[in-house]
């Protein structure tokens, strides 16, 4: 299970009996280590949701890395250990505050009407190296005057910051030179390309 730092994951547990019924423990805790090994919480009492159920919600820090959960637990005076693992990763709010959207798609030419063709951009931050997108919604914005489209890109490669979207019928209804933006929306903020790019839409 993977979140990014800032998100709550919720842990759940359930008990059974060897029968399939759901039971309640004598006593539950969780303890979650951080990726260093060192204790971020030691012993918690989770809350139960229902017979044989249990939670406990847990809000990613800054630290990245890989998290263990342990569940503890006496059933019937016997005692049990279960251990899960919660890989942290970095929101898309602290990698960038800004970036450069680089059109990489053989075409900036479309004509009005046509669905099928597909743009690519490779995103980029200020030392020109790709944005990880592991995180975040990029949305393509195509502005003419007052005028303004947007459409929720695909991730082509998380890693070297490539995304894809490929026109639906209806979309280019727009035409002459189009102002292209890429929007990144992160858990706390909405970041917009700096550089000037334009596509024209040929009637």
């Amino acid at each position: 299970m993977e979140i990014h730092t800032g998100e709550t994951y919720t842990a759940t547990k359930t008990i059974k009996l060897d029968d399939g019924e759901y039971t309640d423990p004598d006593t539950i805790t969780i303890t979650i280590t951080n990726p260093d090994g060192t204790l971020l919480v030691n012993e918690a009492i989770p809350t139960r949701t229902d017979v044989g159920r249990y939670s406990y919600d847990f809000t990613a820090p800054e630290l990245i890395g890989t998290y263990t959960l342990k569940w503890e637990m006496v059933i019937e005076d016997e005692e049990f250990q279960v251990s899960e693992t919660l890989v942290v990763r970095p929101s898309i709010d602290t990698l960038i505050t800004t970036f450069n959207a680089k059109l990489i798609s053989e075409d900036d030419t479309f004509k009005k009407g046509t669905h099928g063709q597909t743009i690519v951009f490779q995103l980029l931050k200020q030392e020109n190296t790709p944005i990880n997108l592991e995180s975040g919604i990029v949305k393509l914005i195509l502005k003419k005057g007052e005028l303004r489209k947007e459409f929720e890109m695909s991730i082509f490669d998380s890693e070297e910051g490539t995304v894809y979207y490929t026109f639906l019928e209806g979309d280019l209804s727009l035409s002459g030179m189009l102002n292209v933006e890429i929007q990144i929306t992160g858990t706390d903020k909405k970041i917009i390309s700096e550089n000037s790019v334009k596509i024209k839409i040929l009637r």
